[in-house]
């Protein structure tokens, strides 16, 4: 894909098979000139202007510009016009352009969003078999769809119920029978039909807490193999780590998000299930890295010396930018990766043995980013008796001050006031 600059005419060509990224030039027509837009527009490819350059041929042609003395000059950026900036391209060190992605806080909400808006996601390099080696501290590999904790779970029922109207309005009626000047009648006439009401909903949350509980740890507990130095061994999902080689078989579900190595399939080829990651029934194919499916057992994976790189964490699910590093072969072998050799979590293989290498965890997960927060709903019937509520509670005061106008406001009238207020409550019943 090419993207024209945020200003003057240079562009930027990216293309995830291949290790081809080039910085060239537009052409010469005025309706392709670069004006300063601050927007990103697409450009096909093609064109006298336009000269695709290969990584290794590049370094190539340094090296012999390097031996006959030639000096390598760094250029700005300036508007420069046909073949003077194609002939630019030559000579500028090229490095890969990956545009950092932001997070949309509108399409994320809850305490993922939170987690993910406090925290700068980085690029990284996971090396195989070797989770020891991080660079930095990754999240547990736990699944947690609850809303609340053990903590949390009576202040935010309690907090939830009371943001609608109709059940404030009640609760301010029980607590008013606590000042002696108001009070009516027995305290339970308020506050049973309040606590009747409250204590079902608090059931009901307690009981759906529980279910996604059980579902939770049922996903964290699910047993797969890993491969270690000393073998096969038998790991928890929720014990898994970023570097960790891991066996995924055949209807199983993908732990964590992975880069394909290996499959047992004679075809070199595997097919997943992403409906419970997109939506979409078909089956995908993946292609291991070409490297690693060449090796004769996957035993061998731990006996050499590679490691991926790997982009940032992001919420887009259909792509992916990283590289795959051998360094104790001769000449070093680097391959690119694109989403063809990527296994994400929730996704399940429909056919062989998947090995692959833990690049994303937990909360770093793509399946976790594009998941938000459980929130509470409403109902159009709860919105129409909230809108109702509010419609008599205005009525209740009218009714009051009418009575209390009668009496021409003689002596304590506002407390007249509230009495009749609490008297003409009945009129609205408790849901």
């Amino acid at each position: 894909r090419i993207y024209k600059s945020k200003c003057h005419c240079v562009v930027s060509v990216t293309h995830p098979r291949l290790e081809v990224i080039a910085i060239l030039c537009v052409n010469e027509t005025p309706s392709n000139r670069c004006h300063g837009c601050t927007h990103v527009i697409p450009l096909t490819l093609g064109g006298r202007s336009c000269r695709l350059i290969n990584n290794k041929a590049r370094e190539r042609k340094r090296e012999r510009e390097k031996e006959r003395g030639c000096r390598v000059e760094s250029r700005s950026h300036h508007p420069i016009k046909g073949r003077e900036a194609a002939n630019m391209s030559d000579n500028i060190p090229l490095q890969p352009v990956r545009h950092k992605k932001t997070h949309d806080s509108k399409q994320r909400s809850g305490c993922c969003a939170c987690c993910c808006r406090g925290r700068d996601f980085k690029p990284r390099t996971v090396w195989l078999g070797h989770p020891e080696k991080r660079e930095q501290k990754y999240p547990r590999n736990v699944i947690n769809n609850q809303k609340y904790n053990f903590f949390t779970f009576l202040p935010g029922v309690l907090y939830n119920q009371m943001k609608y109207f109709f059940n404030l309005y009640f609760l301010l009626l029980a607590c008013s029978q606590f000042v002696p000047d108001l009070k009516l009648g027995a305290l339970y006439t308020y506050w049973a039909p309040l606590g009747f009401v409250l204590a079902v909903t608090i059931i009901r949350e307690a009981v759906e807490e529980l279910r996604c509980y059980v579902r939770d740890k049922e996903v964290n507990s699910q047993i797969y193999s890993k491969l270690t130095a000393r073998g096969t061994v038998v790991v928890k999902s929720s014990n898994i780590q970023v570097g960790d080689l891991i066996i995924v078989d055949k209807d199983q579900r993908v732990p964590a998000d992975m880069i394909f190595l290996r499959t047992s399939d004679k075809g070199g080829s595997c097919f997943i299930r992403t409906d419970q990651l997109d939506g979409e029934t078909d089956w995908k194919m993946r292609l291991p890295v070409g490297c690693t499916q060449r090796l004769p057992i996957a035993a061998d994976l731990l006996q050499i010396r590679s490691s991926v790189y790997a982009e940032e964490p992001n919420l887009d699910i259909h792509s992916f930018v990283g590289t795959f590093t051998r360094e104790d072969s001769d000449p070093p072998i680097n391959e690119s990766l694109s989403i063809e050799n990527t296994l994400w979590a929730s996704t399940v293989i429909a056919s062989g043995t998947a090995v692959g290498v833990v690049i994303y965890t937990g909360k770093e997960m793509r399946s976790v980013m594009n998941t938000s927060h459980p929130k509470n709903k409403m109902g159009l019937f709860d919105m129409e008796v909230n809108c109702i509520m509010k419609i008599l509670f205005v009525a209740l005061v009218v009714l009051s001050l009418v009575m209390v106008s009668l009496q021409h406001f003689r002596g304590r009238w506002y407390l007249h006031l509230f009495r009749f207020f609490l008297l003409f409550s009945h009129i609205v019943p408790i849901r």
